[in-house]
C-alpha cells in the first residue's frame, strides 16, 4: 500500500498558469512498507507481491509490481523530463527465482497459450531490473484538465544473484514547460466543473493542485446550454426528447439532434467524423459532459480503430471513445487507420458515451422506458427498492489453470462493500454454474451482474453451456434492471446485428445495461485476477464505490484512465481502451443502495417579487449533501446547483411572474423528488413616506406612514429599532392594516436614533420583503452637553485667548459660539467655533487684551432638532460665566500662566500677509518641538521656534524673513511644526 504519499511544490506557481517564462518543478515522494510484501510459489518460481501494485512485465521479463501514478500538471503545460532525486533502498533477506511474465491471451482462445521462459539476457544480467526506478509514461487532457502518468518500480531485481530490492522511498521531480495541449473548454456550468474536477481528483495524487475551474468564459447558466446531448435520426427523436426533457428537468440541459441535421451541417471525411464534430463543438462551446448515441450502428455511425497485442490484431473494433476522446482526429498519420500509436491519441474522456443500439421506434421505447424506469421517474412505474444491493457473478474455468471465480473473488473482497453480503457466486469452479442457473437467477433481478468467461457475438459462456441471444432478450427482470459488466470476447461487438450484449439492453420484459468489449477481452493464464480485462473490471468497481465516479458512464470511462499509462503501445491495455463500450444510458448514477425517500423543505409559494430561494434536502433526518436541485419554470427560470454538507442550497432568481416553478431533486441512492413552488402576486415593498427619512425631533410620540401595496385583504408589519441591523431591542408590530402607526404614549420614545422599516403581505401571507435601506428618525429633546471647556486663570499673557471645548449632542449641532466681554466694554460678543480635529471639539479665540482687564466668557450650541435645543457652558449663562483677569507684569512672576488644548495645533494669522503672519500653536503636553518655514522647493527658509516647551497655548511672529535676515518674495510657503509624536503642516502665502 502506497504511504505518506506527499507532494511538494518547489516554486510559487499558480495551478492556471498559461505561459512559462522557464521550466517549473514540482516534487513529489512515494512510500512503500516492507510488511506490504507477500511472496508465493508457482511451480519453481516466486511471485512477489506488493500490497497497492499491479503485476506487469513484458513476456519472458521478471514479473515485478508496479505502480501506476497519475499528476495534475497546469494547464498549456507538458513534462519536460522526469528526475528521480532520491531513493531510499532496503534489501530483502533470501534468494528468489522470478516467474517470468506470460502473455495476455483472449479469453475466448482454446487450450493453453506456448510457454514464454525466462529471458535470458535479464535472467543472466547483474544489472538492477528494471533499469530505472520510475518512467514518465504518458499525458493527455480529462476534459479539460491535464494529467500526466508515470510508473514506479518499488521493487528491483538483480537476476543472477536472484536478490530483491524494496524501494521504500522515493522523492522526484516532474520538470514542466510550456505547450498548448487539449481542446479547450468556453463553457461549463458550476455543477459540471465540479463533477469533473472531483473525478480528477481522484485519480491524481495531488488532488490540491486540480482547478475547479477550467472554463476560459463565464460559467453560463442558461437554458441554450447543452450538457447532455442525444444523438439519433429523425425517426427516433420524438421518443429521445423524453429522457432529453427528463434530464433538462432534473439539473442536466439536454437537446437532441438527429444524424440528418449534422450530416448537414459538419464537415467530415464520413460521416462518423462528422457525429464526432458535431460533439466536439458543444463540448467547447456549450458546456457539453454527458453524449448518448441512440442508434445502432445502421442509426449512428461507428469508428473501427486498431489494436494488436502479439499476433492479434484488429483495425476495425466498434470503438466509441472515439465519440468521447474530442483531441486530436485519431488518424494523425493520415492512412486512414484510426487509433493507431502514431495517431497520438491520448485517451483520456472529455465527455462520457453511451450507446443505446436501437434500430426501430419499439426497440427505442424500450430503451427510453428503462432509462426513465430506472432512474425512478416513469410515470405508474415505480422503480422497486428490494434488488439494489443484489449482486450476482458468473464465472467459468477460464482454462484449465484459471478459475475466473478466483478474480470475482478479489472484487468482492477489495471492492464491493459489505452491505452487499451475500453475493450471489454462480463459478463453475463450485459446480453450481450452467445456463439455467443464471437465467433464472437474473430473472429474479440483481443490480449488478459480473461475468468472467468465454464469448462471442451471440453467446455467454456459462460453464458447460452459454447464454445465448434468446435467452438474453427473453428474460422477465421487468422494472429491476441490471447493469452487467462482462469481459468477455465480442459479446459487445454491436456492429452486429445483434450482438449478445443488444440483446440484453433491447429485452423488452427485462435485461438492462451492459458493458463489454466489442473484440477480445484478455486474461492471464495461471493468475486469476491478473488478466488486462480483470483490471479494467476491478477498477470498474472501484470506481462505482469510490463516491465520486458512481454514474454508469463516468465509473466505464474513468476507470479506463487507471491504465492508460500502460496503454502507450501496442498491447492488451491498449486493446482494451478501445473495445470496451458501455451499451446505456451515461449519466444515471448506477444504484448502490437501497433508495432512500427525500424530504426536502422549501416554499410551496412566492411571490413574484422573490429574488432568493431556499432549499434544505433530508433524508432519514439527515442532510444530504452534493444533491442536484433544478428549478425550472418556462424560459424564465433554469437555476441548478447541488446541496453543501449541510444539505442546503440557496438560488438567486431571475425576474419572475405568476404561474409554477418545478422543484427537482436528485441524489444518488434516493428516489427522486419532483415538486412545485406556484409562484403568486406579491405587494410593492411599501415606500416611507413619514417621519421623513433622517428627521430630528423632540416628538416622542411619532406618527409613521406609507403606502399601501397589501391589497385587498392583505395587511403590515411594521419594525422599528435602535440597531440598524434589527439585532437587538426590535419592536415589531403585525397585523396592521392601515397605512399609518402612532407610538403611543405607554411607548414613547427615549431619546436615541431609530431605524424603521414596513413589509407588506398579501391576503395569501406572501410578503413584499423590507426596502434595501431602512429609514432612520431621532428623537432628541436634550439639550448640547458641555464638557473640558478651557477655563482660564487670572494671567500675565495678553492673548489671544484660546478657548476649546468638547459638545455632544445626539442630533448634531447646527452651530456653536464663544461669548465674551470685558470690564470696559459690556457688550457680548460672539464667534462661531470651529471644528478641532477630534470628534467633537470646537474653538475658538478671545483676542488680546490690555493688562488690568477682566474678561468674562461662556460657551453655547444649538441643535439640529426641532425644536431646537440649545444649551450654554455654564448651565446658566450668562447668569454666571468664566471669567480672568489681565494681570500687569509688574512685580509678577514672568512664569506664564498657560492652559493646554486637547489637541495639538498649529495656524497662521493673517493669512495670505503682506508683511509679517502670526503663527498660534498649542501643545496638549510637553515635548521639544521645532516650528519652520519652507519655501514651495522644499527648502529651509528660517525657524521659528525650537526646544522643550510645556504644554499650553503659544504664538510666535514670522517677519517675512529668511534666518540670514533676507526678505522673501512673494508666494506659498510651508509651515511646519514638528514633534516626536507628531508633524503638522499648514500653506501660508506672502503677498508683498
Amino acid at each position: 500500500m502506497i504511504r505518506n504519499l506527499s507532494v511538494y511544490i518547489l516554486l510559487a506557481v499558480s495551478m492556471a498558469l498559461c505561459s512559462y517564462a522557464s521550466a517549473v518543478a514540482l516534487s513529489f515522494s512515494v512510500s512503500f512498507d516492507r510488511s506490504d510484501l507477500r511472496f508465493s510459489r508457482l511451480g519453481s518460481y516466486d511471485i512477489v507481491e506488493l500490497k497497492g501494485c499491479d503485476l506487469l512485465a513484458e513476456p519472458g521479463h521478471p514479473l515485478l509490481p508496479q505502480k501506476l501514478l497519475r499528476v495534475a500538471i497546469p494547464g498549456d503545460s507538458r513534462v519536460k523530463s522526469l528526475r528521480v532525486t532520491s531513493v531510499q533502498v532496503e534489501a530483502i533477506e533470501g534468494k528468489y527465482f522470478i516467474f517470468p511474465a506470460q502473455p495476455d491471451v483472449p479469453i475466448s482462445a482454446s487450450g493453453r497459450p506456448e510457454w514464454v521462459g525466462p529471458d535470458e539476457k535479464i535472467y543472466q544480467s547483474r544489472n538492477l531490473f528494471p533499469e530505472a526506478v520510475m518512467e514518465a509514461e504518458s499525458q493527455g487532457s480529462f476534459s479539460g484538465h491535464l494529467i500526466a502518468g508515470f510508473t514506479v518500480h518499488p521493487i528491483r531485481y538483480r537476476p543472477e544473484e536472484r536478490k530483491l530490492f524494496l524501494c521504500t522511498r522515493i522523492e522526484f521531480e516532474v520538470e514542466l514547460e510550456h505547450a498548448r495541449s487539449g481542446l479547450r473548454v468556453k463553457v461549463r456550468s458550476p455543477a459540471s466543473e465540479r463533477l469533473i474536477s472531483d473525478a480528477v481528483k481522484s485519480l491524481v495524487i495531488n488532488a490540491e493542485a486540480v482547478r475547479d475551474r477550467v472554463a476560459q468564459g463565464s460559467h453560463s447558466l442558461d437554458i441554450l446550454e447543452v450538457e447532455y446531448l442525444i444523438i439519433t435520426s429523425a425517426s427516433h427523436a420524438d421518443r429521445f426528447q423524453q429522457v432529453a426533457d427528463w434530464k433538462t428537468k432534473k439539473g442536466v440541459p439536454a437537446k437532441v439532434v438527429t444524424t440528418e441535421w449534422i450530416y448537414d451541417n459538419f464537415s467530415g471525411t464520413d460521416n462518423a467524423e462528422k457525429v464526432r464534430n458535431c460533439i466536439s463543438e458543444h463540448y467547447a462551446n456549450k458546456g457539453l459532459i454527458w453524449v448518448l448515441l441512440g442508434g445502432d450502428v445502421d442509426v449512428v455511425p461507428y469508428r473501427g480503430c486498431y489494436g494488436k497485442v502479439g499476433g492479434s490484431t484488429d483495425n476495425n473494433m466498434p470503438c466509441d471513445l472515439y465519440f468521447s476522446d474530442l483531441d486530436g482526429d485519431f488518424n494523425f498519420d493520415g492512412d486512414g487507420i484510426y487509433g493507431e500509436v502514431p495517431d497520438s491519441v491520448d485517451l483520456y474522456p472529455d465527455v462520457f458515451v453511451g450507446r443505446v443500439p436501437v434500430s426501430s421506434a419499439a426497440e427505442c421505447s424500450i430503451v427510453v422506458r428503462k432509462t426513465l424506469i430506472y432512474e425512478g421517474v416513469l410515470d405508474g412505474t415505480p422503480i422497486p427498492s428490494d434488488y439494489q444491493l443484489k449482486m450476482l457473478y458468473l464465472a467459468e474455468w477460464l482454462d484449465g489453470s484459471t478459475d475466473a471465480g478466483l478474480g470475482k473473488n478479489i472484487i468482492d473482497n477489495a471492492y464491493v462493500p459489505p452491505r452487499y453480503d451475500p453475493i450471489s457466486k454462480l463459478y463453475e469452479s463450485s459446480g453450481n454454474l450452467n445456463r439455467q442457473a443464471a437465467v433464472d437467477s437474473m430473472n429474479t433481478g440483481y443490480a449488478i451482474v459480473n461475468h468472467s468467461g468465454h464469448s462471442n457475438y451471440g453467446v455467454m459462456s456459462v460453464g458447460p453451456n452459454s447464454l445465448r441471444r434468446e435467452d438474453m432478450y427473453g428474460l422477465t427482470n421487468d422494472t429491476r434492471f441490471t447493469v452487467l459488466y462482462s469481459i468477455g470476447c465480442i459479446a459487445a461487438g454491436f456492429e452486429n446485428n445483434d450482438c449478445i450484449a443488444e440483446k440484453f439492453v433491447l429485452a423488452p420484459g427485462g435485461g438492462g445495461f451492459f458493458v463489454g468489449n466489442s473484440r477480445y477481452g484478455w486474461y492471464s493464464p495461471g493468475n486469476p485476477g491478473g488478466g488486462a480485462s480483470e483490471k479494467y473490471d476491478q477498477m470498474f468497481f472501484s470506481c462505482l464505490y469510490d463516491g465520486t465516479n458512481a454514474r454508469m458512464g463516468m465509473a466505464e470511462a474513468v476507470s479506463k484512465t487507471y491504465y492508460i499509462a500502460w496503454s502507450r503501445n501496442y498491447n492488451a491495455y491498449r486493446w482494451i481502451q478501445f473495445c470496451l463500450n458501455l451499451l446505456g444510458e451515461p449519466e444515471s448514477f448506477v444504484w448502490t443502495d437501497t433508495p432512500g425517500e427525500l424530504s426536502p423543505i422549501y416554499a410551496s409559494a412566492i411571490g413574484d417579487n422573490a429574488t432568493q430561494f431556499d432549499v434544505a434536502v433530508n433524508s432519514d433526518g439527515e442532510p444530504v449533501e452534493s444533491a442536484l436541485v433544478c428549478l425550472m419554470k418556462g424560459d424564465e427560470v433554469y437555476v441548478r446547483d447541488v446541496t453543501d454538507s449541510n444539505g442546503k442550497v440557496t438560488f438567486v432568481l431571475p425576474p419572475i411572474t405568476v404561474g409554477t416553478m418545478y422543484v427537482t431533486i436528485t441524489a444518488h441512492n434516493h428516489l427522486p423528488h419532483e415538486g412545485e413552488t406556484e409562484i403568486m402576486w406579491a405587494p410593492d415593498v411599501p415606500v416611507l413616506l413619514s417621519p421623513p427619512d433622517g428627521e430630528i425631533s423632540g416628538n416622542t410620540m411619532p406618527v409613521m406612514a406609507w403606502s399601501s401595496t397589501a391589497g385587498s385583504g392583505g395587511s403590515y408589519t411594521l419594525e422599528y429599532s435602535k440597531s440598524e441591523d434589527f439585532s437587538a431591542e426590535v419592536v415589531v408590530i403585525s397585523g396592521l392594516t392601515d397605512t399609518t402607526y402612532c407610538v403611543p404614549d405607554t411607548a414613547s420614545l427615549s431619546d436615541s436614533i431609530y431605524f424603521w422599516h414596513v413589509e407588506a403581505f398579501s391576503s395569501h401571507e406572501l410578503p413584499s420583503g423590507y426596502q434595501d435601506i431602512a429609514w432612520r428618525f431621532t428623537v432628541d429633546t436634550r439639550p448640547p452637553e458641555f464638557s473640558n471647556t478651557t477655563q482660564w486663570p487670572d494671567t500675565i499673557f495678553q492673548g489671544p485667548y484660546y478657548v476649546e471645548t468638547t459638545i455632544r449632542d445626539l442630533s448634531g449641532l447646527i452651530g456653536a459660539y464663544r461669548a465674551y466681554r470685558t470690564d470696559l466694554d459690556t457688550v457680548w460678543r460672539f464667534k462661531e467655533m470651529k471644528v478641532l480635529g477630534p470628534p467633537g471639539v470646537y474653538y475658538e479665540h478671545i483676542p488680546d487684551q490690555p493688562y488690568g482687564v477682566t474678561v468674562e466668557y461662556y460657551v453655547y450650541a444649538a441643535d439640529s432638532s426641532d425644536p431646537i435645543n440649545t444649551g450654554c457652558d455654564p448651565l446658566t449663562a450668562p447668569d454666571s460665566v468664566y471669567s480672568f483677569t489681565v494681570l500687569d507684569p509688574v512685580g509678577v512672576d514672568l512664569t506664564r500662566l498657560l492652559v493646554a488644548p486637547s489637541a495639538l495645533f498649529l495656524r497662521a494669522s493673517p493669512n495670505p500677509a503682506r508683511s509679517h503672519m502670526e503663527l498660534y500653536y498649542g501643545l496638549p503636553e510637553e515635548c521639544d518641538l521645532r516650528i519652520e518655514i519652507y519655501d514651495s522647493a522644499g527648502r529651509l527658509v528660517t525657524i521659528l521656534a525650537k526646544g522643550m516647551f510645556r504644554a499650553g497655548s503659544y504664538r510666535v511672529r514670522w517677519d517675512g524673513r529668511s534666518n540670514e535676515g533676507e526678505m522673501m518674495p512673494s508666494g506659498l510657503y510651508y509651515a511646519r511644526l514638528s514633534s516626536a509624536s507628531k508633524r503638522i503642516v499648514s500653506k501660508v502665502v506672502i503677498v508683498r
